[in-house]
């Protein structure tokens, strides 16, 4: 299980059935999750790489200041 003294556990039950996993395991399973559903968003917003979301965060902050 991974489980070391120190480490955060969470306690879940399913379907009648109780288990305990280590909560880092949890919290990196639910960024790839993340990461899975976001794949491909950038692109569909019209962000093609690095430059262009620097580009588009310097026009929300000009905005902002209005």
């Amino acid at each position: 299980m991974n489980i070391k003294r120190g480490d955060k556990i969470i306690f879940f039950e399913d379907n009648g059935k109780y288990f305990l996993q280590n909560s880092a395991s949890i919290a990196i399973k639910a960024l790839e999750d993340f990461q899975n559903i976001m794949k491909n968003e950038a692109a569909r917003a019209g962000f093609n790489d690095h430059d262009d979301v620097v580009k588009y965060i310097k026009s929300l902050r000009k905005m902002r200041k209005k």
